[in-house]
């Protein structure tokens, strides 16, 4: 088991956290017009 301290935890959920946000905006980015939420889900695998 590894010993991952807090802080590395928290840092490694806040960058994935920024590159769900970045891959979501990148997908709205695409579409001029609105875009429904099943659709960005499956464009970003979320």
């Amino acid at each position: 088991m590894g010993t991952r301290t807090v802080a590395q935890t928290e840092a490694k959920s806040s960058i994935q956290v920024i590159e769900r946000m970045m891959s979501l905006l990148a997908a709205l980015a695409r579409h001029a017009a609105p875009v429904n939420l099943k659709q960005l889900a499956t464009e970003t695998r979320l």
